[in-house]
């Protein structure tokens, strides 16, 4: 937790032979105020009080004041003493990546980026005196993306996506700062499977200048496990909930408000900073992107199975129309709900059975813009509901689900079966 630097450096190739490659180093927050500072020189001179209140509340771990005159008692001679290390860790760190939205949205997205966190956990994950804390980070960060669309295989200078897409290739440049704050698991029984406890999540974005791209962007999510009284105690009941929306905005006076290339975007947010929903753990009987705005269906004009549409017969057009590819716009604004309830699985005396529960659930969601009124927005909810098994492991929540979507819209990509893996249960 903040006591030693270390610097990690890694090269990765996926199954799709797309590369990656990420340098971070990790360090205890004072250590970037130098050897000369207070701060981190806590032995040999008096620090005034606002270096003291940084010190103690923000820099140095917590303990009492007896442990820390101790500490410095043992270290006079270590300009460098930290008590019981750092409160606050850095990252810096710089990456190639090129994230593949290709099956969903039509689209990668080539990044190199340079950013800078601040956090009071190095790994979330890591358990401190054997429990799970609250997680609060800070980060800055700029990224150069290049949005590359999907391209046809039969006719590599022919684009295989909607439109929408193909007006927003080239490259841009975020620069932006996030705030966010997780319970991570600490005030539940289970981080991965919780049967009690409450975990809430925040996050807040914010994109400007130099930067071509502008918008702000506000997270947040919650969820509620409680057990069940009397004869129902095995069973636990669950909520959760998430919800987002962001705000696209210009920098320039007298913008146009058009969102032209070159210029900080006005109405029209850019394709990846957009809200997604779908898939697992988000909103289940439904592909990953699969509900929300859609581009109409595109076709490669090389393919001997494209549709033609000169036909005479409107309906079969439509039908291979529709079973071409169709881009996910995503959306300004969405939410996703869910009510479970779970009980165990009889293990049968099979440790791997032990922390197995079969659950039942309602979900609901939508994708939609901000600006339309929220009578059209709840009317495009989405619900679906099934039943599936869940468990425990040390790498996260790992999930089956059966659903059969209730309410869904004519462009929406549906799935029931499903298998998914998360970090927490939202």
């Amino acid at each position: 937790r903040g006591y030693t630097d270390i610097t990690t450096m890694s090269y990765t190739l996926d199954q799709n032979n797309i590369a990656s490659m990420r340098c971070t180093h990790d360090s205890p927050l004072f250590s970037l105020f130098g050897n000369a500072n207070p701060q981190r020189d806590t032995s040999s001179r008096p620090s005034s009080f606002i270096s003291k209140y940084i010190s103690n509340a923000i820099l140095l771990s917590t303990s009492s004041s007896r442990n820390k005159r101790q500490n410095v008692n043992n270290s006079k001679n270590n300009s460098d003493a930290v008590g019981h290390g750092s409160k606050v860790h850095s990252r810096i760190s710089g990456y190639l990546d090129t994230l593949d939205y290709e099956a969903t949205r039509g689209y990668r997205e080539f990044q190199r980026a340079l950013t800078f966190q601040a956090s009071t956990l190095r790994n979330p994950n890591t358990l401190i005196d054997g429990e799970r804390h609250p997680n609060t980070t800070f980060q800055w960060g700029m990224i150069w993306r290049d949005l590359l669309p999907r391209r046809d295989p039969l006719s590599p200078y022919h684009c295989l996506c909607s439109a929408q897409i193909t007006s927003q290739t080239g490259s841009t440049l975020k620069h932006a700062i996030q705030i966010g704050h997780s319970s991570n698991g600490s005030r539940l029984n289970d981080p991965y499977s919780p049967t009690k406890g409450i975990d809430y999540s925040y996050n807040t974005e914010v994109a400007m200048p130099p930067g071509d791209i502008g918008f702000a962007k506000a997270e947040c999510g919650l969820s509620l496990h409680t057990p069940l009284p009397y004869y129902l105690k095995d069973w636990s009941i669950h909520l959760s909930g998430k919800c987002g929306a962001m705000q696209p905005f210009s920098f320039r006076r007298g913008s146009n408000m058009k969102g032209s290339r070159g210029d900080l975007h006005g109405l029209v947010p850019y394709i990846a900073d957009r809200f997604y929903a779908g898939g697992p753990m988000s909103l289940r009987g439904f592909q990953p992107d699969g509900i929300g705005p859609r581009a109409d269906p595109v076709t490669s004009p090389m393919r001997a199975d494209s549709p033609r549409i000169e036909t005479s017969n409107n309906e079969k057009a439509t039908a291979v129309l529709l079973s071409a590819p169709s881009d996910a716009l995503g959306g300004d604004i969405y939410y996703t709900g869910a009510i479970a309830a779970s009980a165990p699985v009889p293990s049968m005396n099979l440790s791997i059975l032990s922390n197995l529960r079969f659950m039942t659930f309602l979900n609901a969601g939508t994708v939609s813009g901000l600006c339309l009124p929220v009578d059209v927005i709840l009317k495009g909810t989405r619900v679906s509901a099934g039943v599936g098994l869940y468990t425990s492991t040390p790498y996260g929540r790992f999930e089956m689900t059966y659903a059969l979507p209730l309410r869904h819209g004519p462009k929406d990509v549906r799935k029931k079966l499903q298998f998914g893996v998360s970090m927490s249960f939202f």
